[in-house]
């Protein structure tokens, strides 16, 4: 018999007006977030497509399937550029999942009989630390399979280099193995930190374990990428200071905001509002208390003062904040917008808020996208921080989430000039270094660098059935 020859893999979306010859000069991302989901990373990569088509270059993502996907917008599809083909990888059929629920059911059976507060407190590192294990397997397994498609593609093509964009982290293994089978440029874009993430992820593993499995497969890329991209000029630095050797090649590119109009609206009362997912470390009551305290003394009633909160969050939880700071008829929740419509929710807000978080190295993605639209912007950042340090001189307001008498103080002035009928303008034309062109052009530079613009790519030998 002889050698089998695996057909290229198909393209589970393409976007119209692509053609079926390679491109001339063609990237290959590998990206766990990548439209259609709807995951706050996906944003990223969705608009930088279309800055890399603008340079000359198509892309091909190799993502998670759709069938796996918890909330899809295919209106994020449409969005990229032609020329962009999705492969998906799925994890339905994956055998760590499996294995996460058996774990599960021998932990209960292998610790009977132990007092229920004594059993919870004792065995909880236990518990985070096989999670963090989980995590990382689930991870590794998905990365691998990305990895072998990846090469397929390669040999199919011939890209002129692979790029991986994380969290989740292990993407960055498929990178590395993707790289060192084609010895194409790879690039290692992280939107948050890794081993230096102050937080790790959720509180199911919060474990140190957790961050001696991320220093044990970064170290390694971190050697064999080309290129390091940090998401905020602080995380660039912290990152240098732990790898020095490869300090030369990390680089800092930031989200940005897209340059565009935002929708017309006509405003109605004074409106704050929160778009995005409330995680562990950002307390709505560091908001909810001041804004409380200021409806107090401003006598304003719920036709007056709004507070809105967008995106994934308890809505009970946020509902019992808001009964507790006796606010319940200002308050509402909406737990998901489509992006096309969230605009229109963003444009009639008079404040858009940035909550706190407990990472200073990152900047939340939202912090960009406020600045073009005409409204106040008011982050809880810490001095020095990497948002306080993006938004420093721009006119925004940035308070500390520890200072809720300046939170309280700051909603007043901002109601008060809204009722005399002084309206906010947007922050974004004056700083064009801010811009998402102006941050991808800084990317696609230093990828140009990496690889000959001009040189046409041969498919190359790949070995897609080893991982």
């Amino acid at each position: 018999m002889g050698p089998v020859t695996l057909l290229p893999p198909v393209p589970f979306y393409t976007a119209p007006g692509s053609t079926t010859e390679p491109a001339r000069r063609r990237l290959l991302l590998i990206s766990y977030h990548y439209p259609p989901g709807q995951a706050s990373g996906v944003l990223r990569w969705q608009r930088l497509t279309r800055y890399a088509a603008e340079r000359g270059w198509a892309l091909d993502a190799v993502t998670l399937a759709p069938a796996d996907l918890p909330d899809q917008d295919p209106a994020r599809l449409a969005d990229l550029a032609s020329g962009t083909r999705v492969y998906g990888v799925s994890r339905s059929r994956l055998l760590v999942p499996r294995l996460e629920a058996l774990a599960s059911r021998s932990y209960r059976v292998l610790r009977p009989g132990r007092p229920h507060e004594r059993a919870n407190r004792t065995s909880r590192p236990l518990r985070r630390a096989l999670h963090a294990c989980l995590e990382y397997a689930r991870d590794l397994e998905w990365a691998r399979v990305a990895a072998a498609l990846t090469c397929r593609l390669f040999a199919a093509d011939g890209h002129h280099a692979v790029i991986s964009c994380g969290p989740p982290h292990m993407a960055h293994e498929a990178g590395r193995i993707v790289a060192a089978r084609t010895g194409r440029p790879w690039l290692m874009d992280l939107r948050d930190p890794w081993s230096l993430l102050e937080r790790s992820g959720t509180d199911d593993v919060a474990s140190p374990v957790w961050y001696r499995l991320a220093r044990r497969y970064e170290r390694p890329a971190v050697d064999a990428a080309a290129l390091v991209v940090m998401n905020s000029d602080p995380a660039r630095q912290a990152m240098q200071r732990a790898y020095p050797a490869a300090a030369k090649k990390i680089i800092a590119v930031m989200n940005g905001f897209d340059e565009y109009d935002p929708p017309q609206v006509t405003r109605g009362p004074f409106t704050v509002t929160f778009a995005g997912s409330i995680y562990l470390d950002r307390d709505p009551n560091l908001l909810l208390r001041p804004a409380a305290r200021a409806i107090r003394s401003l006598g304003a009633t719920p036709d007056q003062f709004r507070i809105e909160f967008i995106g994934h969050a308890d809505a009970a939880a946020l509902h019992a904040m808001a009964r507790a700071q006796g606010i319940v008829p200002y308050v509402s929740t909406r737990y998901f917008v489509p992006h096309g419509q969230l605009g229109t929710l963003l444009a009639q807000a008079a404040v858009l808020v940035s909550l706190n978080q407990d990472s200073d190295l990152a900047i939340p993605a939202k912090v960009f996208e406020y600045l073009q639209y005409d409204a106040w912007v008011l982050a809880l950042a810490e001095r020095g921080s990497a948002t306080e340090l993006v938004l420093r001189d721009t006119g925004a307001d940035v308070v500390s989430p520890k200072n809720e008498e300046a939170i309280e103080a700051t909603l007043r002035e901002r109601y008060v000039q809204f009722a005399a009928g002084t309206r906010p303008t947007r922050l974004a034309p004056a700083l064009p270094h801010l811009s998402r062109r102006a941050q991808a052009d800084r990317l696609f530079d230093a990828i140009e660098l990496l690889v000959s613009p001009t040189a046409v790519c041969e498919p190359t030998e790949a070995h897609p059935t080893k991982a």
